[in-house]
């Protein structure tokens, strides 16, 4: 996929063608690459690293090389801090470009990496620049259309570190004389002094497909990287979408500099299935295991899991990497629809595997896995599943949760029971995070039933949505305390990450949360400016740290030194839309100083929040008096701000009220603000659901026969909870599914998600509505618009004929084949026979391959005579769609002489 899907606004070209410290983990090693099946039992998180102080130490992406995003070691950063209002921000530091990639928090200092491969080493407390180090000159986003990242692409992906030797491993794109000619390479450098010690390029063959080669132009790093033993793994996927490109993984000895590659999509393919995971990091649960989840490309053919064909587009897949060894597949798991979901698209890959701290007795090891279709899957790392090969062909996993919003990032979890079991399932705490595309922050609990069998439930929703390019989760505690455990999201307002701020939530929501999703309102936000895209928040010893678009790094904690006593957080809390709601926030000042400002913001437009009139009440004074802007403040003077709320849509919003001084001693005071408009009756988002095949900007009719599905949640905007009365369903070309039956009731807050799917099966537009009535008697109408086209089953190849010539017996030479789907629907091979002696085909085309439009097949072909005469052969495929079974013949002609 995409560094314009992977960074936001611009979508990709029509067609494509086809070539090929959380706490610590005690794992054992493996032996070969089959026993890399078997993982060593995980370390439980249990309550002994509580008591310890927090260690400041975050090294990689996402906490840890399980990525799941748990800092289990913040007894500071508790929800009663937030709370109080003391917890604010400590410091911003302006760096040299924008910053995509998660900091790092290495005891006292943070690491940060920007787009102009700068790279800082900050003091953690303060935001002083102890050291930085230029990389090289960045790549120009000049040099191709897409400006997803402008105007210099440098490091985007997350940086590792190596406690072993202090030395933080970073990926950066430089160029020399030539856009046109990028180079990647890996740098070692001393987290402690700046000074670089490593640089290795990163290039070469592959070594399951040595026809291809690694092209720096085409490619893009942006997942995390991962340290296992002296190598430091990246993945790689396309550049802007310009071919040829494929997924793949980098390994990196940094002590012997040997650079090997492997492939996702080998063989008669090879290209696309980008790794990119929104960023997330290579997952690792034991020395030699990695983890990924690959992008569009060609899905592997049904088959166990056990044995990973060549082709693993749309894919989890398992990656054995022996020390000293060639990188190998060793197990995958691929949606049945996979194929399906390429065609629309739709990455599994758009998410990055997650290992779980918690399981059941029976699946002690998972891993969670969701993508653009906002299907949530867990797998048994030991064995994860394959392709339809669960009862009657269907997906064979642990459990499913969903559909909801599409994800762009990777979940986070929080746990009190490191393996569940049907008795203490329902006083367990485990839960995973998930944040969809302009979706509510969900929080999903993970339970046990009879026999170690597992199930998720969606329990809680945040009363606001986050907007696509929000980030992902992670969370911060005090060991397995439940009632310490908060939640921390990069929340943006849209792809520009414009408004963008830092939410925390508890981790844990109320107990009355079972049945059906209650609503969770925000503990805190602080605004950051412009965010970066899928940003992910970094934390370490009582601090989180987010870095910017706009070449900021922010860091929050406690504030030691304000000259305005700290406030707590403000609801305004629910307000009818339309209606005006307000409260009077009052703040102390505690040294002499002046306020110039009183603003407000909101990472929602408009802005629902106003600050109005201002009054002071003067030390030892009985009575407040109005004033006006600038207002000098003694020691002990009470100002007062008449803060309002006005909702122009439901749900939650949050916000800052800004009072500015202009010293640089004290800055800005921020108090945070919540508010939720409020309306009786259910609503839904989005509001309508238009189908088409999205390709980024570019959106074009369903072919006939293919099935899109999109979800909705209705939601019940009210203060007291509404029953369904009566549901009316449209029927054909949509399906409707997980829509409440008359008489359910749904609670203040609630919410439901709906999946409906289109499936046209001739041309043309299709309008329908579903329609739920609730007692209060108001009618919820959720338009439906389908738009069609007639499907067109259409293989090429080129040349459509092979002429071989003249060719000496006992010699031989070699031709391509290349055959292309040239119609818009997906293909699945049923027969490839050769053409036969004295001809050969290189590869073997697997039975059931997918073949999606515009994908292409690569058949190299041999005429080895073996006496002379003229001699002709068939390469003949055969494909199924939806319009039956068809053939394709390509002849071969040659002439042995003597």
């Amino acid at each position: 996929m995409a560094l314009r899907d992977y960074l936001g606004a611009r979508g990709e070209p029509a067609g494509r063608v086809l070539l090929a410290v959380a706490g610590v983990l005690t794992l054992a090693a493996v032996s070969s690459p089959r026993a890399s099946h078997q993982p060593p039992a995980p370390a439980a998180p249990g309550p002994a690293a509580t008591a310890r102080a927090a260690s400041a130490y975050n090294a990689t992406a996402s906490n840890g090389k399980l990525r799941n995003g748990w800092d289990r070691r913040e007894p500071s950063l508790t929800p009663a801090l937030l709370r109080s209002g003391a917890f604010g921000r400590t410091f911003t530091a302006r760096l040299r470009g924008q910053v995509y990639a998660q900091p790092l928090v290495i005891g006292g200092t943070v690491i940060a990496a920007t787009e102009r491969n700068w790279v800082y080493g900050l003091n953690a407390r303060t935001g002083r620049v102890r050291w930085r180090h230029s990389l090289g000159k960045p790549w120009p986003a000049r040099a191709t259309s897409c400006r997803d990242i402008a105007p210099q692409v440098g490091i985007t992906s997350t940086p590792v570190y190596d406690p072993r030797n202090h030395t933080v491993y970073l990926v950066a794109d430089t160029i020399g004389k030539s856009a046109r000619h990028p180079t990647y390479r890996l740098f070692g450098i001393k987290a402690r002094t700046g000074r670089v010690t490593k640089r290795i390029k990163i290039a070469g063959r592959p070594a399951n497909d040595r026809g291809l080669t690694f092209n720096a132009f085409t490619e893009y790093q942006r997942t995390g990287l991962l340290l296992l033993g002296n190598r430091v793994y990246a993945a790689f996927g396309s550049h802007c979408d310009d071919r040829p490109y494929t997924g793949y993984v980098a390994s990196v000895n940094v002590a012997t500099k040997t650079v090997r590659l492997w492939t996702d999509e080998a063989g008669v393919t090879g290209q696309d299935g980008g790794i990119w995971q929104s960023g997330g990091g290579l997952m690792s649960d034991g020395p030699g295991r990695i983890f990924l989840t690959t992008g569009n490309g060609v899905s592997p053919p049904p088959g166990p899991g056990s044995a990973p064909p060549a082709q693993l587009g749309d894919s989890v897949v398992a990656l054995a990497a022996p020390r000293g060894g060639t990188m190998t597949a060793t197990d995958f798991f691929s949606p049945g629809d996979a194929p399906a979901l390429d065609a629309a698209n739709t990455d599994f890959g758009s998410g990055g595997p997650v290992g779980l701290p918690f399981g059941t007795s029976a699946h002690r090891r998972l891993l969670a896995q969701a993508g653009k279709d906002g299907r949530l899957f867990l797998l048994d790392r030991t064995g994860l599943g394959g392709r339809e090969q669960g009862p009657g062909g269907r997906n064979k996993y642990v459990a499913k949760a969903g559909p909801f919003a599409g994800q762009w990032g990777h979940l986070a979890a929080f746990g009190n029971t490191s393996v569940l079991t049907a008795r203490d399932s329902a006083r367990s705490r485990d839960y995973l995070y998930y944040l969809g595309k302009k979706d509510n922050l969900r929080f999903l609990r993970l339970r046990a039933g009879a026999g170690g069998t597992a199930r998720l439930r969606d329990v809680a929703n945040s009363t606001q949505r986050f907007a696509f390019s929000s980030g992902s989760p992670v969370v911060t505690s005090n060991g397995t305390k439940a009632a310490s455990a908060i939640v921390w999201v990069v929340k943006s307002a849209g792809g520009t990450g414009a408004r963008g701020a830092l939410e925390a939530f508890r981790a844990v929501p109320p107990a009355r949360c079972g049945k059906r999703a209650c609503a969770v309102r925000p503990l805190w936000t602080g605004r950051i400016g412009t965010a970066s895209k899928f940003s992910v928040a970094a934390t370490g010893g009582g601090h989180v740290y987010v870095g910017t678009r706009g070449g900021l790094l922010i860091g929050f904690g406690r504030r030691v030194r304000a000259g305005l006593a700290a406030h707590p957080p403000v609801d305004l809390g629910p307000a009818a839309v339309s209606r005006t709601a307000s409260r009077e926030v009052t703040v102390t000042a505690t040294q002499p100083l002046t306020v110039t400002a009183v603003r407000t913001s909101a990472s929602i437009a408009p802005n629902p929040f106003r600050a109005g009139q201002l009054t002071r009440t003067a030390s030892g004074a009985a009575a407040a008096a109005p004033v006006r802007l600038p207002v000098r403040l003694a020691p002990g003077d009470a100002l007062h701000v008449r803060v309002s709320f006005r909702p122009a849509a439901l749900g939650g919003m949050t916000g800052v009220l800004s009072l500015v001084t202009p010293t640089a001693r004290y800055g800005s005071t921020d108090v945070p603000l919540s508010g939720e408009g409020a309306g009786p009756g259910l609503y839904s988002q989005p509001g309508r659901l238009k189908f088409l095949l999205a390709d980024g900007e570019a959106s074009t009719r369903v072919p006939a026969g293919l099935v899109v599905p999109m979800t909705a949640d209705l939601t019940n905007g009210g203060t007291t909870a509404t029953t369904i009365t009566s549901v009316t369903v449209p029927g054909r070309p949509f399906q409707v599914t997980g829509l409440p039956a008359p008489g359910t009731v749904i609670g203040p807050g609630q919410s439901v998600s709906v999946q409906v799917s289109y499936a046209p099966a001739g041309a043309g537009s299709s309008r329908a509505t579903i329609s739920v009535r609730t007692s209060n008697g108001k009618l919820l109408r959720l338009p439906l618009t389908g738009h069609a086209k007639a499907p067109v089953s259409k293989i090429i190849a080129a040349p459509a004929a092979v002429r071989l010539g003249p060719v000496r017996v006992g010699s031989r030479v070699k031709a391509a084949i290349a055959i292309t789907n040239a119609g818009n629907l997906p293909a699945t091979v049923s027969v490839a026979a050769p053409p036969g002696s004295p001809f050969l085909a290189g590869y073997r085309v697997p039975r059931g391959l997918p073949v999606n439009p515009g994908y292409q097949l690569r058949i190299p072909v041999t005429f080895a005579p073996a006496a002379p005469g003229r001699a002709t052969g068939v390469y003949r495929l055969t494909w199924t769609d939806l319009l039956g079974s068809h053939t394709l013949r390509v002849t071969l002609t040659g002439t042995g002489k003597g």
